[in-house]
Formats: structure tokens, sequence, C-alpha cells
């Protein structure tokens, strides 16, 4: 097919993301998430998560010892889809898929750009129909609610594949809209601080939901909250015999056992004090990735999001090691126990390992973290810190994950 042969209606441009160049439209949004719907839509705020399907392709890829077969389902542009097989040796094909004509032009305007002939695209609505393929890999990436995409897309993934899921419907997951959130996601979410983790873990609990209606199930290899949304990688396995072991592991050097999905608090739960009256959820209560895999990914040779996905990694590898349900800010706690000011998070961490108590950076702020001490250890031993001009915020931080 001619370059020319496919004429999009939206503007575009010949543009780059990481190591792939590709059409984009020549208007793109502005600030660091969707802030309008173009028929034609491209996100560089969601450049990390691009590189992240790339690192997770690459290790499976190098798990199975083959070749993966994926469908970018919510193709858009397809920008995930051609730095797949650009940037990696690990993909056999991308079928490309969208259910707007107009979108459907410019994938196939890339298609022929990207020129190896393994970039599949097709007019096809995920919501529509048993998917006749399976694959090795599936994306969903939708604006606003991966919700009505969920069955389709699982009954799409292999069993043994994986299944990654973006939300963007943060209003609903983590914000005023509770109503509808119980409504989508069956599930009450969280307000504060916590609430971004809670929409994270509301949404693990109603994919998990969605596969159990098919005879499945799925266990996250590497789950995180971004700027304004919230992602994860699940692998789809067969479900167990009625009677196994479903429960979840609470972290290295814990003796509780965690369901995998339930109300907050449950039964011994020590952990940050919630705003609401009553319980929250049911949510996600297992750990948010699976260690080994997490820890094995490496960043893409020419990152789309820059150092960002490097920083991200350093701080999965991390909090990796330690797995309970939701974490501390600085700020919050020390509100809540009357401090004048908050003590840096290195103190914070040095005060707990010093107690006995296993404890790390997380991911989801820059100022968070995760720690096996319980709330009224947590609390005393913050309380204890004395800290000053030396032990400034910024003398001993580390690097931070950017907003």
């Amino acid at each position: 097919m001619d370059r020319a042969a496919v004429v999009p209606q939206a503007p575009l441009g010949i543009a780059r993301e990481g190591g792939s160049e590709l059409y984009l439209p020549a208007a793109l949004p502005k600030g660091p998430g969707p802030a309008h719907r173009a028929s034609v839509f491209y996100n560089p705020a969601m450049a990390l998560s691009r590189d992240l399907t790339l690192a997770v392709a690459v290790e499976e890829s190098r798990r199975l010892g083959r070749r993966l077969e994926v469908w970018d389902a919510l193709a858009a542009t397809g920008v995930r889809a051609i730095r797949l097989l650009r940037e990696t040796e690990a993909v056999a094909r991308v079928v490309a898929t969208d259910a707007n004509p107009e979108v459907v032009e410019v994938l196939e305007r890339n298609a022929v750009l990207e020129g190896s002939g393994r970039l599949i695209p097709e007019c096809r609505d995920l919501r529509g129909g048993d998917p006749t393929l399976r694959f090795d890999l599936v994306e969903i990436d939708p604006y606003g609610t991966p919700q009505p995409f969920l069955p389709g897309a699982l009954r799409a993934t292999k069993e043994g594949g994986i299944l990654g899921v973006t939300a963007t419907d943060m209003a609903v997951l983590a914000g005023p809209e509770r109503a509808t959130c119980l409504q989508r996601y069956g599930g009450k979410t969280v307000r504060g601080y916590l609430s971004r983790e809670a929409g994270l873990r509301l949404l693990l609990a109603h994919i998990a939901s969605v596969a159990r209606d098919q005879g499945r199930r799925t266990r996250p290899l590497l789950s995180y909250v971004g700027g304004y949304y919230v992602r994860t990688f699940v692998r789809v396995e067969p479900a167990p015999l009625e009677g196994g072991n479903t429960g979840g592991g609470a972290g290295a050097g814990t003796s509780p056992i965690i369901p995998q999905v339930g109300p907050v608090p449950y039964e011994g739960y020590a952990g940050p004090p919630l705003p609401d009256k009553g319980p929250v959820g049911p949510m996600w209560l297992a750990p948010l990735h699976d260690p080994e895999f997490a820890r094995s990914l490496r960043p893409p040779a020419q990152p789309g999001s820059g150092a960002k996905v490097s920083r991200f990694l350093e701080f999965v590898a991390e909090e990796v090691r330690i797995s309970v349900p939701f974490y501390y800010e600085t700020g919050p706690l020390s509100r809540a126990l009357g401090l004048a000011s908050p003590p840096p998070r290195p103190l914070i961490l040095e005060a707990l390992r010093e107690q006995g108590w296993e404890s790390f950076r997380t991911h989801a702020s820059p100022s968070g973290w995760r720690t096996m001490a319980p709330y009224p250890e947590v609390a005393r031993i913050v309380s204890g810190i004395r800290w000053g001009a030396t032990d400034a915020p910024g003398a001993r931080a580390g690097p931070e994950l950017p907003p």
C-alpha cells in the first residue's frame, strides 16, 4: 500500500516517541492528562505506560522463549503497537484495532510507515462478540473506564497470558463519584491521600471478578498509580479447584494471611487509619506486584518518558520487598500526630528499620512509604524522631519519582 493511499481526516504530522517515528495528530493535548477527547487521540503523558508495556513484553518473551502475539485492542494512533515492533525483538505481530473508522485510517497509515507487515490494523469493537483469536498480551488503554471492555479483553487473553489495563476515570475510582464507583466497580472508594491506591485496588478486584465469571483468575505482575490514572498488568490463569488456596501473602516477614479481595479494615488490619466511617471496598488486598517479574523489568533503550521509567522501576524494585495495603505519607501522618514539622522520610525509614520493621519507599507518592509496623508502632516511632537542620528533607532523600 502506498503511504499516501490512506488519507485520514485528522491533520497529521510525523513525530517520534522513544525510538519510533509515526503519524500523530498535529495538535497534541497540553498538560499532564487527557484534556479533551479527540477522534484520533494521542496522549504524550502516557509514554511511561507504553515504556512499561515494552519492558513487560520483553520479559514475557524471555520467559516463554519465543515472540509474542499481541492485541492492542484500543490502539488509537497505534503508538504502542509500533514501539513494540520497532523497539523490541519480543513480538511476532500486533493486531491493532479501534471501533472508529477515522482512527483506523491513521492505524493503516502508521502500519505502512512501520513497514514490517507485522502491524495488522482492523476496525473492530472490543465489546462486540467473543473474540476468535487468543493472544499472549492484550492491551486496553481507554479514554475513561475500562469496565465495558474487560470481558472481551479477558476472553482474548490466553491461559497464562498477560492483560494490561488502564483506567483514567479517577473521579469515580478515587474521587467524589462514589455512587458511580459502586455501580461500575462494585465497591466503595476511600477519601484522602489513600484514594488513588484504593482506586487501583478496586480496579484489580473488579478485574478479578470478571475473570471469575469466566472461570479464571488474575494475578497482578505490576500495578501502579500514575499522575491521573491507575494501571495494572495481570496474568490470566485457570481458576483453582474449589477449596484451593486463594489467599494472598501479606509480604515478607508477616504472619497473617490477607484475603485476595475484601473490605478494609479487615480482621488484623493495622495500616494507616482510614478517614471513612465503616468499611470501604471490597478491593484487592493481596500484593500489587509479582516481585520476581517486577524486579526483572528493564527500561527500553530509548524510553519515551526519558529517565522517568528507570526511576520508576528503581522504586518498584524496592517496594516489592513489602506488600501491605496502603502506604503512609509523611505530611498527613505528622498532622495526625500533632507534630510541629514532619520528619524527612529517610529518617522515618531509618528509625523504623532500627526497631526491626521492614520499611521502604513507594512509587505512589514522593513522600510515601510502606512499612510492616502496625500503626501504634508507627505513631510511637515517628513521634520520637528528633531532627535538625542537618537532616533537612532534601539532604538524604535520594531520587524521587516525578509526578
